[in-house]
């Protein structure tokens, strides 16, 4: 009876078991071998800055794509532009750490009218306190001049606040302001600040005092002359290009005369009052339109003169259907716009399941894709769904055992003077720098290594 009864038990562990089993075998055939990444640890924003380099007797300008981990890296095309794209070119180096014994954390670009600025934020630990510097580099540099990077100082108003570190930089590289989220920490509480530079100074400013982390920046000139600025947890202000320039700081309000907080348009009962922005985007449509996403539910939201807004998507119906447009998951901040050679495009939004599980392989982490039409405007009637959303390379198994399994910061797609293959770069959290590329045995996300 025993035995008859130990065999009935294994008969059903076996049929209960096979399918899971079956399951796993298919996870582990479509799984791809990791490779070792060029640029390990956890990788910074990406940024392009165009370098003036030296041709005999002229000048030409090269677009480099540059991104950090610890130490400044660049992609680039060869001879001066004319070659194919590779890693760290000998004839673009530039000294790869500013300062000595710190690392890079971050990365902005602005654009002025005196030339552009590759601006690097930088920490520095030790037993007893952190410090925080930026540093910025020049696109131009005379035959012979040396290459090196500007220490960007504090006014003397910040340099009084005792215990003040820089946690972020945005800037839109298409403008000449340079901002910044900065920390006060001491035993007793916890500040955040906004600072601004435009990049015919050398000094930082307050631009508005007792807010949250500063998470984003972008600027739109096609109709506004506006600057927004979003943060994680006190919303998303908006200022004019004359306010910053005029630089006039209200004390009552601790904040920039012209500085503005954006009301949230969002129907009353779907509002989030707490809500942390977590990046902004300018998509390429013919209105400049701005995105901002949430961390919680990932909602979506459109940014406009005065107001922002979560944005709706519509499922045609009799009658149709209508829900806020999110990624479902903790959005983690990464941004960026994809198309292909057949001016497919999407948008990418980086996603992760939990805020308190950030370096661990799970399956639905990676990025989720809303689909743009030709004009680069977000589609506002098409159903999200995990595989039909994954498009970049159809085949969603191949990336959810592969990049979809870590949490991704930032995402970017290097353009086509500087890359023909259009590759994507993905700069995951802790898993180092990730591609999705042309390789030996087909199309797939892996490790960058090339």
């Amino acid at each position: 009876m025993k035995i008859k009864f130990l065999s009935l038990i294994i008969g059903l562990f076996t049929i209960i078991s096979c399918p899971t089993q079956d399951g796993i075998f298919y996870i582990i055939s479509k799984e791809k071998a990791p490779i070792p990444p060029f640029i390990a640890g956890t990788p910074t924003n990406f940024v392009i800055f165009e370098r003036e380099v030296n041709d005999g007797d002229t000048t030409v300008k090269v677009p480099i794509v540059y991104v950090a981990s610890g130490r400044l890296h660049w992609y680039a095309r060869a001879e001066k532009g004319t070659g194919n794209p590779r890693w760290d070119l000998p004839e673009y180096a530039v000294p790869s750490r500013p300062w000595p014994g710190g690392v890079i954390i971050d990365l902005a670009v602005t654009s002025g009218d005196e030339g552009n600025y590759l601006y690097a934020l930088c920490i520095k630990e030790d037993s007893m306190n952190i410090e925080t510097k930026i540093y910025r580099i020049k696109s131009k540099f005379e035959p012979g001049e040396e290459i090196k990077w500007e220490e960007i100082e504090l006014n003397s108003e910040i340099k009084a606040e005792r215990h003040l570190f820089i946690q972020s930089i945005y800037s839109d590289p298409s403008s000449e302001w340079l901002f910044a989220g900065s920390t006060t920490l001491d035993m007793h509480s916890e500040k955040y600040a906004i600072l601004c530079m435009k990049d015919t100074d050398k000094e930082l400013v307050f631009l508005k005092k007792d807010t949250k982390l500063l998470s984003g920046a972008v600027y739109r000139n096609e109709t506004e002359d506006l600057y927004y600025l979003s943060t994680k947890g006190a919303g998303i202000y908006q200022i004019t290009k004359s306010s910053l320039s005029a630089g006039e700081f209200d004390s009552e309000n601790n904040q920039f005369k012209g500085l503005e907080l954006l009301e949230d348009t969002t129907p009353e009962a779907n509002r989030n009052p707490t809500m942390t922005v977590m990046g902004m985007i300018k998509l390429e449509d013919p209105d400049s339109t701005i995105i901002a996403i949430d961390r919680t539910g990932g909602f979506i939201y459109e940014i406009k003169n005065g107001s922002f807004e979560k944005m709706l998507t519509t499922i045609p119906g009799d009658p149709p259907t209508e829900y806020f447009t999110q990624t479902r998951n903790y959005a983690t901040g990464a941004l960026a716009l994809w198309k292909d050679e057949a001016n497919e495009r999407r948008l990418l939004v980086g996603r992760q399941l939990s805020l308190y599980n950030t370096t661990s392989e799970n399956y639905t982490n990676g990025y989720i894709e809303f689909n743009l039409d030709p004009h680069s405007s977000l589609k506002k009637d098409a159903p999200l769904n995990d595989r039909d959303m994954i498009s970049i390379n159809f085949d969603y198994d191949t990336y959810s055992t592969s990049l979809g399994k870590y949490p991704i910061n930032h995402m970017f797609q290097v353009p086509q003077e500087i890359d023909p293959q259009l590759v994507i770069f993905a700069s995951t959290q802790a898993q180092g720098l990730w591609s999705y590329k042309e390789r030996s045995d087909g199309s797939y996300w892996n490790a960058e290594n090339n």
